[in-house]
């Protein structure tokens, strides 16, 4: 009537002083290896069976498993050794078959049928090697596969225990406390029936929690249980459901948390809909977005309908291609692949890598569009500079394109050949803040806290599709995480934020007119566009790199294009693995480098620099992103392939880049700054012609030097005077550039402001 999963000779095992044990299969084997002296002992419940009570028992021992020669006993002896690895000091499985060679034979052939000695089994046990961390995997990956939920509930997987990487979607506000270990002791007679008096008084029974009875859980925790229910529930566990006098102690009780999940996949689109299982998970709390690699068994929920939920009993770091990610000869080669060659520049290098992905989109797109996504997506996510830590090296990047010129057909082809990336469009009911960023939301048993798509791509890379759709509230919300990395909500019992680094691209056309879509051909500048799609000049600012790419011509791109072949997929799954997996002290920048990139950032200020910050205080970190991103693209790095080594080269390249993206025909930048500079600075004949409008009506121009904006009918009125004067003086205040409109609203600009510093307020006299 034993339990399964006890030690024998428990007692005499533990007051021996031997390092070392050998674990048999049964009780004949231990009784042979006892009488060689061998330290030994056996687990109650057969071949396979650990003991879970008596783990830490075994810290510190070096343990030899010796199974029987067939299939279950070199399962059974895998598992033993899977579950003691994290405690012993050493493990080794001992093989008799080369000796023991008919199937099913064991130790005590071993000594009594081969006439093997002690000295026999010590020698084997010393040439038998260490089972080490890959064959720690590799056996956990035979007793637990790995599968996605959707293979977990078929048939080849029922019932099994299994191991999966998830991301947590929700998680419950509710936490239980589950009684694990149970004793019932009958404390006195109650009556003389006999059916409620079974047990003599004194005697005790148990009940303990294990993974062989996890369904065992339902009857425990949840489910609107009350304490009455659990008690008697907790009495027919341990098999004594009509005993009266009965006392029941809680020995050993543990925490269990309530989430949901869903198959953790690398790349995702808003339109797949994911396997999600509530899941209770015993001992480990599950935090709401994050990723996980997880030991699980599915069991219907009596309760529920038979419904299946998950029961989670062991919690590991999720595996992905990225974290998985190593240097071996084979990516050492897919690497170099991207390398340039000798006499080949930089520039015929990223043309030539640009020119194979057209092979991918099967396509002859736009190389600008095709450099601009690959350049986003292949981004580590931090640097070191100096002193500065942690500094964000991922581009967000903002693309607005007319139709039909390839953004989505790329988008889409390199997430299929990276399977990275989730693709978002933000129109309709497909984007909600609480879908994007996360919420909070009362359920059957209390509030659930659901982590959004941001939070749940955290390292990862999001593409948003038609910005120019999407809520103002989520646009605000967006501007949020992309200025702090952060994703916060607000629950009843207080904020909540996830962390947020993710590589973010926008893709969208411009604003629609009617059902139309305004060309791009019919704004003066790239900015009046921005303005009209993201709003506020620091919103804009926040971009490393906006592409505005008008549409092409009928018949531009070629039906008969034959694109160069592309290099192999595991190719460009290297290289954006390697890029990904990068730290920060792994993106090496030199003082030099740091140095050289500062005073080109200056001379770009003196050009380009506006009140709409797409250069800047900031310009210098752009660049250095973009550098970064050409380094990796183009594999720049040292003999140990560890490093991304940033060069004087690919700083100038992106230089090179963002001149060509806003000094252009289409952007029109350098005019759009050289126009706005009009508006700043004041010169000798400014004050000239602000000195005549002063003498006409200096009324209108001490109200505008008061105040920020005015308008029409309220400058009209502190004027004073007749309409023709009134005109007058508007027409000269506009054509000498001394205030600008926006809508109905007059403002004043820097000009006026200096001016006015400048003329001459003593005489008021009309001037004729």
């Amino acid at each position: 009537n034993s339990k399964n999963g006890f030690i024998m000779p428990y007692d005499i095992w533990k007051r021996s002083n031997k390092k070392g044990t050998v674990i048999v299969a049964g009780q004949k084997d231990l009784a042979i290896a006892r009488t060689k002296d061998i330290n030994a002992i056996t687990i109650t419940g057969g071949e396979g069976e650990v003991p879970k009570l008596f783990l830490n028992d075994f810290k510190g021992q070096s343990i030899y498993i010796v199974y029987d020669n067939d299939e279950p006993g070199r399962l059974g002896a895998k598992k033993v050794a899977m579950t003691l690895k994290p405690y012993a000091e050493t493990i080794k499985i001992i093989d008799l078959s080369p000796i023991c060679v008919d199937k099913g034979e064991d130790l005590w052939d071993f000594f009594m049928k081969y006439q093997k000695t002690k000295k026999d089994f010590v020698n084997l046990i010393n040439n038998t090697k260490e089972f080490d961390e890959e064959d720690y995997q590799d056996a956990k990956e035979i007793i637990y596969p790995t599968v996605n939920l959707k293979l977990a509930t078929s048939q080849q997987y029922l019932n099994k225990t299994l191991r999966s990487n998830i991301q947590v979607l929700a998680t419950d506000e509710n936490k239980f406390l589950m009684p694990t270990a149970v004793e019932a002791k009958k404390i006195a007679k109650v009556g003389e029936t006999e059916s409620t008096n079974k047990m003599e008084v004194g005697e005790k029974k148990y009940w303990y929690f294990d993974n062989n009875k996890l369904k065992d859980l339902f009857y425990l925790i949840d489910s609107n249980l009350k304490e009455f229910q659990i008690k008697t529930n907790l009495k027919s566990l341990i098999r004594v459901p009509k005993e009266a006098g009965l006392s029941l102690t809680i020995n050993a009780q543990k925490p269990v948390y309530k989430c949901v999940v869903t198959d953790y996949l690398e790349a995702t689109n808003i339109e797949d809909i994911p396997e999600e299982y509530t899941a209770y998970s015993i001992d480990h709390k599950l935090e709401s977005g994050k990723k996980y690699k997880i030991t699980y068994k599915l069991i219907p929920h009596p309760f529920q309908g038979n419904s299946l939920i998950m029961i989670i009993f062991d919690i590991e770091e999720s595996q992905d291609a990225v974290s998985n990610f190593k240097l071996t000869n084979e990516s050492i080669k897919n690497l170099q692949l991207f390398q340039a060659t000798v006499g080949e520049t930089l520039n015929q290098r990223i043309n030539k890598t640009v020119q194979k992905t057209k092979s991918l989109v099967n396509a002859d797109y736009n190389d600008l569009l095709l450099k601009i996504i690959d350049l986003w997506y292949h981004t580590p996510l931090l640097f070191n500079l100096g002193n500065r830590k942690g500094i964000r090296a991922y581009l967000d990047t903002l693309i607005v394109g007319e139709s039909r010129i390839g953004k989505t057909t790329t988008v889409q082809a390199f997430q299929t050949t990276y399977n990275l990336g989730a693709r978002i469009p933000l129109n309709g009911h497909n984007a909600t803040i609480a879908g994007i960023i996360g919420g909070s939301q009362k359920g059957k048993s209390g509030y659930q806290t659901r982590a959004g798509i941001i939070p749940r791509n955290h390292k990862g890379a999001i593409i948003f599709e038609e910005l120019i759709k999407a809520d103002r509230n989520i646009l605000k919300e967006l501007t949020e995480v992309r200025s702090s990395g952060w994703a916060t909500i607000t629950r009843v019992n207080g904020t909540i934020s996830w962390p947020a680094f993710v590589r973010m691209l926008s893709l969208t056309n411009t604003k629609v007119e009617g059902a139309v879509p305004k060309p791009i051909s019919s704004y003066p500048n790239g900015i009046e566009i921005l303005v009209d799609l993201v709003g506020t000049p620091e919103d804009i600012a926040r971009y490393d790199m906006i592409a505005i790419l008008p549409g092409q011509g009928p018949g531009s791109i070629d039906p008969f294009f034959v694109p160069e072949e592309a290099y192999s997929t595991q190719a460009y799954r290297d290289r954006i693995h390697w890029i990904w997996s990068r730290s920060p002290e792994q993106i090496i920048i030199s003082q030099d480098i740091y140095t050289y990139t500062i005073t080109k950032s200056n001379e770009l200020n003196k050009i380009y620099d506006s009140y709409i910050k797409l250069f800047g205080t900031e310009t210098y970190l752009k660049l250095l992103r973009i550098a970064i991103a050409i380094a990796g693209y183009v594999v720049s790095t040292d003999e140990t392939f560890e490093n991304i080594i940033v060069k004087k080269e690919h700083i100038d390249q992106a230089i090179e880049l963002m001149i060509l993206l806003y000094d252009n025909e289409t952007f029109r930048f350098r005019q759009f700054v050289k126009a706005e500079r009009k508006f700043s600075e004041t010169d000798e004949e400014a004050v000239k012609e602000l000195q005549k409008i002063w003498q006409q009506n200096h009324k209108i121009l001490l109200y505008l030097e008061d105040y920020s904006t005015a308008n029409l009918k309220t400058l009209k009125g502190v004027a004073g005077t007749d309409d023709v004067t009134f005109n007058s003086v508007m027409s000269g205040l506009t054509e000498q550039l001394f205030i600008r409109y926006a809508g109905y609203d007059i403002i004043p600009t820097e000009r006026f402001r200096k001016t006015m510093r400048l003329i001459d307020r003593a005489t008021t006299a009309r001037f004729i």
